[in-house]
């Protein structure tokens, strides 16, 4: 039984969350587009994980882009596939995978990065620069909130 009365859904703070994160996410599929980048914001994500520190394994992928481990393995085989990431079996484990992006992968960063800015650029002609302090301050603390939850 719900405590929420009818008709007030939309009006809930994680209703408002993950329908700013959906219309965020179309705008960057948008500008991927538009820049002719065949990759979706969830790929741009881990690809961005992936550049800023080459080797990781598919947990610490994870961990980091916060995915489950199920998506973040669908996102790297669609990658790899592309040819933008190559896995490499670890000499010390052989479970674990370092993954690295090809050269591939490093143009399509390269070539998105602009499509990202504009993106950036649009938001913040929607907020003031002080309105998106607010904003970043307020979701920090929100994060910091939930995790102490649970």
């Amino acid at each position: 039984m719900s405590t929420t009365p009818p008709g007030t859904d939309r009006e809930l703070l994680g209703y408002k969350l993950a329908r700013t994160n959906w219309y965020q996410r179309n705008l960057l599929s948008y500008l991927f587009k538009k820049y002719q980048v065949t990759i979706t914001s969830e790929q741009w994500v881990i690809l961005k994980v992936i550049a800023s520190s080459p080797g990781l394994s598919q947990t610490e992928i994870s961990q980091r882009s916060l995915k489950e481990k199920t998506n973040v393995t669908r996102i790297l085989d669609g990658l790899e596939k592309k040819q933008y990431i190559v896995r490499t079996r670890s000499n010390e484990d052989r479970r674990r995978f370092s993954i690295t992006l090809t050269q591939s992968g490093v143009a399509v960063l390269e070539t998105v990065t602009p499509a990202v800015i504009q993106g950036e650029a649009s938001l913040h002609k929607v907020l003031t620069q002080e309105e998106v302090k607010t904003l970043k301050r307020l979701l920090d603390k929100l994060c910091v909130g939930i995790q102490s939850i649970t």
